[in-house]
């Protein structure tokens, strides 16, 4: 059995910490005095929990304060934003917070010091943009999905920005051209689903001297002149994304490792029909430092093709995705370069027992493994990886695999860090397996077990009880759950994503769990047996679940649509979605875009397998969230 990673005794800053952030209403005026570093961590404990409300706003205008990270937090009214006043803040993300305009210029008037903004997806006019000009220390400013009518001209005011992202902009390429000009500190550049990006933008951003990370993700009008001009005109480019950017030839993806040469350090090419042997001879040749190298739906890329990357001693991120690594020779020779490894992704591809086998022997450093849709292997390649201790691996896709099984499970019960792992639709996964798991992997955050048909009561049981700080559980379609293995679930203290669609569960084991689980965020049950006794009771209290924000019931047919509307009465922050005959149901909110969204993501990030929960906090087994009056 392995041993759990050691366990870190909090400090008291940390302890005391979470006690306010469980009951925020001890907070008082006595935050004034405390150090900078104490509200800090405060704050990051109370957001990340969803705890932060109209009562514990006035945290957010103290004067110590820094940092201020509310992505996708629609808690707080406008309003209340509205009266933020932090003279000393340097970074603020306000991504996906539907913050109007005039509440962003009012923040935006009162914190001169902001070093770091986000604003994706929120709403900006002429005057907002004019404020963010005015920001004197302004480094790094994310603008995806954000359109103005009015153009970007404010931002040539902004000549100290290291860091630009325009991810999704409609605006024509020579307004983009003129807005970029100025901007001669740029390190990083995002322009990534910029459909009218051609090559006079290109020619600007060649002649910024210091650009290092450049993504062109999706934009179909680049052509070679465009990027041959980048090639000849940046002196500093280290990383390049030109995934699907299709109007570029063999030719000239050839010309890029020529170009970069030892200075290259990322590069993707996905999903380009151009790309073939000679482009992976030529990065190998004259780009063997290379350390990100994505290659992902290069249909054309052969086993053969792939070896000369075993040059690469320095490849860290390796995205192989539908690459027929069929050949076990090649294989082996690709392997040579795996000892730098740690993030490896081989989902779809038709690889061998032998081949995979050796080349995870030689990926000793690996963090991240996946090999979704991988049919061609048995978990019989696996076993000698796993046995070996693998003490750094921490995420692990199998999903719809063949060599997802209960000797698989019992292999992977040897990696004692594992944080994340993807089972979903291993129909031949049973309670064994999932035992083995629980007792090998008490750190686990993050499960999936959608469609495994095998679980059952006991083995659900038993990972409730083995992984006790799982935050998202998904056990979407186990049709052999019912009330007596969902009570289970009520034993996992720190859960913040639940999904039990498709289940025979009722209020026997939904009350259980809403009132235990007092960190769920958002609880999907869509086709559940659940009676209207979960709605009209258990929501109203206000000790149940209640940072609760997302409520799935829909197709659940003993869920009326009057009691759902008395519930959301009950709880105005709490979103139901429930779909009745006579009751047009609510659209679906949009999903949490994810952090490392291959939309906006410097290629410089490594890329994530699934959603991943923030880690613990060493202090959670000492004390758990206090149980509910």
């Amino acid at each position: 059995m392995a041993h759990p990673p050691p366990f870190v005794v909090p400090s008291l800053v940390s302890l005391c910490s979470l006690v306010l952030c469980e009951h925020p209403h001890r907070i008082g005026s006595s935050l004034e005095l405390a150090p900078p570093e104490v509200l800090q961590q405060l704050l990051t404990l109370m957001i990340s929990r969803r705890r932060l409300d109209v009562a514990s706003f006035s945290m957010l205008n103290l004067p110590q304060l820094h940092s201020l990270n509310l992505q996708n937090y629609h808690k707080l009214p406008s309003r209340l934003l509205g009266a933020l006043n932090c003279p000393n803040l340097t970074q603020l993300n306000l991504s996906g917070t539907a913050i109007e305009a005039a509440t962003l210029l009012h923040i935006l008037v009162s914190c001169t010091r902001l070093e770091r903004l986000s604003v994706a997806g929120c709403q900006l006019s002429s005057r907002v943009l004019l404020a963010v000009a005015q920001l004197p220390s302004l480094q790094s400013l994310d603008l995806s999905g954000v359109q103005i009518d009015s153009g970007l001209s404010p931002l040539r005011r902004c000549t100290s920005l290291t860091s630009l992202a325009l991810t999704r902009q409609s605006l024509a390429d020579d307004t983009i051209a003129e807005c970029l000009a100025p901007l001669v500190s740029l390190a990083k550049l995002d322009l990534s689903f910029c459909p009218l990006i051609e090559n006079q933008s290109l020619a600007v951003v060649a002649s910024l001297p210091f650009l290092q990370t450049l993504s062109l993700s999706h934009c179909s009008s680049v052509s070679d002149s465009g990027l041959e001009a980048l090639l000849d005109g940046s002196p500093s480019l280290r990383c390049l994304n030109v995934c699907q950017c299709f109007a570029l030839s063999t030719e000239m993806l050839n010309r890029i490792p020529i170009a970069l040469g030892q200075r290259l350090h990322g590069l993707s090419v996905a999903n380009l029909a151009a790309v073939t042997s000679e482009t992976i001879a030529t990065v190998a040749q004259h780009s063997p430092s290379v350390r990100e190298l994505n290659i992902s739906g290069c249909l054309s890329l052969s086993g053969e093709d792939v070896a000369p990357l075993g040059r690469c001693r320095n490849l860290r991120i390796l995205d192989a995705r539908l690459c027929s690594l069929s050949e076990d020779v090649t294989v082996a020779q690709l392997a040579a370069g795996c000892a730098s490894l740690r993030v490896l992704n081989l989902d779809m591809c038709p690889l061998s027992d032998r081949g995979l086998r050796e080349m995870l022997a030689a990926a000793t450093r690996l963090r991240s493994l996946s090999l979704w849709a991988c049919r061609t292997v048995t978990e019989s390649a696996l076993e000698s990886f796993f046995e070996r201790r693998h003490t750094r691996l921490s995420r692990v896709n199998l999903r719809a695999s063949s060599l997802a099984s209960d000797a698989a499970l019992a292999a992977l019960s040897c990696c004692p860090r594992l944080q994340v792992a993807d089972l979903s639709d291993c129909v031949d996964i049973s309670d064994s397996g999932v035992v083995r798991l629980a007792e090998g992997c008490p750190a686990l955050l993050s499960l999936s077990l959608v469609g495994c048909v095998a679980l059952t009561n006991a083995g659900l049981a038993s990972l409730c009880a083995g992984c006790r700080r799982l935050q998202r559980l998904s056990v979407r379609n186990c049709i052999n759950i019912s009330d007596e293995g969902g009570v289970s679930i009520a034993s996992c203290l720190y859960l913040e994503h639940l999904d039990a669609s498709g289940l025979a569960l009722t209020e026997l084991s939904l009350s259980p769990i809403l009132r235990s689980c007092r960190r769920l965020v958002t609880v999907e049950l869509v086709a559940c047996a659940c009676g209207p006794l979960l709605l009209s009771e258990l929501v109203d209290d206000a000790a149940v679940a209640p940072c609760l924000s997302l409520l799935d019931v829909r197709c659940c047919q003993l869920v009326h649509a009057m009691d759902a509307a008395a519930a959301t009465f009950a709880r105005p922050g709490l979103k139901i979605l429930h779909t009745h005959p006579h009751v047009q149901s609510p659209p679906r909110p949009n999903p949490r875009p994810l952090p490392n969204s291959p939309s906006h993501t410097p290629l410089s990030q490594s890329p994530l397998l699934l959603p991943v929960p923030p880690p613990p906090d060493p202090l959670s087994p000492l004390l758990p969230p206090s149980p509910p009056p």
